[in-house]
């Protein structure tokens, strides 16, 4: 795993917009970030998706994003690619500097809190775990389920800050944070299903 440290996260999210030409895409973001290390890459796609975007579907494209980050986590990739057609992808500049201003703002309260702690989940041998982990929480944020983003986004932040920090309790909370938000996402679409079947 990377041992970015994470003091300075808000910081980089709050300035990519300078970082970036005026009309962005998808592989524009992942480039601005992509000497940051993975997990960083991950948190600050996890705080897109997160965020309510207006303008394009945050759920499928960043969640998609994710899905495809995380496989290459589960194999142990050192740096992060994606296919030409997603990278292609147009992110209105409105949306950059929205996600910019939030999202930096949830990041400073997180990174205050995290810090090097226990050793058991921030082991390089548990990354293809946490990556599996990372893919299921980015399918649920790709499904069409109301307000389904938040948590399933959280889950990932969180993750991906404790794996940078080599924070093993912020690696747990962000897994405890992921059960509850497939538990919740299995309950919705088990009662939408039972509202078809209906």
């Amino acid at each position: 795993m990377s041992n970015t440290n994470t003091s300075g996260i808000a910081k980089l999210l709050s300035t990519l917009p300078d970082r970036l030409p005026p009309e962005v895409t998808v592989g524009d973001i992942l480039n601005a970030m992509g000497g940051q290390g993975v997990a960083i890459v991950l948190s600050m796609f996890a705080v897109a998706a997160m965020i309510p975007t207006p303008g394009i579907p945050a759920g499928t494209v960043f969640g998609t994003v994710l899905a495809l980050l995380s496989v290459q986590v589960i194999f142990g990739a050192k740096r992060l690619w994606l296919p030409r057609q997603l990278s292609a992808l147009d992110v209105p500049r409105s949306v950059v500097e929205w996600t910019s201003t939030r999202g930096s703002k949830i990041l400073a309260r997180l990174e205050r809190h995290i810090k090097p702690r226990g050793k058991m989940l921030s082991k390089a041998v548990t990354q293809p775990a946490l990556g599996l982990i990372i893919l299921a929480m980015a399918i649920l944020i790709v499904l069409p389920i109301p307000f389904g983003n938040a948590l399933p986004s959280l889950a990932v932040l969180i993750m991906a800050l404790g794996m940078a920090q080599r924070d093993s309790l912020t690696i747990g909370a962000g897994l405890l944070i992921a059960i509850i938000a497939a538990s919740i996402c299995a309950a919705l679409l088990a009662a939408s299903w039972r509202l078809v079947a209906a």
